[in-house]
């Protein structure tokens, strides 16, 4: 009996033994498979070829088989082939970059034309606008001034302010400005006034007036 469990235990020993040696075989195998592939060897991927190289060698119809070993690259050459594609996807992507630069560089560069325009086409309009303020303004002064003279002349005397008129120094435009609002008869009389004095003066007064009125 005690010879019997003797040998139960030694079978089973034994086959715990074989379990691991089958285990150390096999991981050592997967190891040294995971180095060669470090070097771009990729074992039972080529089983093509390896069913060729086996149907060679029989009669008949191995003359009829096509086998080439498999071409093994090393993992340097390898390596070096996936750097370079890698660096010219870089350098495609870096270039693509460059000219999205440039473009935007040009982009910014006409924005800086286009707002350079408008602040000068602003600075031109702000300009005009003043000038238009003061010529509005002196508009203004000039019409209140007329509209002074034009009080003045209609309280005077017509006979005695178209002797005034007709020896001062006021500009032709100025009197036919003053005068345009009188009434007919208001003006006929200072017309006839000036004319006494001054024809000369009381022609042009007439003929501004002819073409203003046309």
């Amino acid at each position: 009996m005690a010879k019997r469990r003797g040998l139960i235990i030694f079978w089973v020993f034994l086959i715990v033994l074989a379990f691991f040696v089958v285990a150390v075989i096999g991981s050592y195998f997967y190891f040294e498979i995971n180095k060669l592939q470090l070097y771009g060897i990729t074992p039972f991927s080529d089983w093509k070829s390896y069913t060729a190289s086996i149907i060679k060698f029989i009669p008949g119809i191995g003359g009829m088989v096509k086998y080439k070993p498999l071409t093994v690259i090393p993992y340097q050459t390898l390596l070096e082939s996936r750097i370079n594609a890698f660096q010219g996807v870089l350098n495609t992507q870096v270039a693509s970059m460059d000219a999205k630069m440039v473009q935007l560089q040009n982009l910014e560069n006409d924005l800086k034309v286009t707002q350079a325009t408008i602040a000068a086409s602003q600075s031109n309009l702000e300009i005009q606008e003043q000038q238009f303020n003061m010529q509005l303004l002196a508009n203004q002064n000039y019409r209140s001034r007329i509209q002074t003279l034009d009080q003045w002349i209609s309280n005077s005397n017509p006979a005695q302010i178209g002797h005034v008129l007709a020896t001062s120094n006021i500009s032709v435009n100025v009197l036919v400005d003053a005068m345009i609002n009188l009434s007919p008869q208001t003006a006929g009389s200072i017309l006839q006034s000036i004319s006494q004095v001054n024809p000369s003066l009381a022609s042009s007064i007439i003929e501004t007036l002819t073409k203003v009125t046309k």
